[in-house]
């Protein structure tokens, strides 16, 4: 897994961050509901006001 980690520069690029939670499988959202809902909320209430999640441009411009 570190190796997989370690390419994600090159693998997915423009990633802004990720997050390994320990003692979770491949249903993050079902077994860390308040864990992957926080990192989620924390994400969206960081991006700059108009800015479309996803994209790299923003709203009006």
């Amino acid at each position: 897994m570190a190796d997989a980690v370690d390419a994600f520069p090159v693998t997915l690029p423009g990633l802004v961050s990720s997050h390994i939670l320990k003692g979770c499988g491949h249903r993050g959202r079902q077994e860390r509901l308040e864990d992957t809902d926080r990192l989620l909320t924390d994400r969206l209430a960081a991006l700059p006001p108009g800015r479309v999640l996803g994209s790299r441009t923003t709203a009006g411009a």
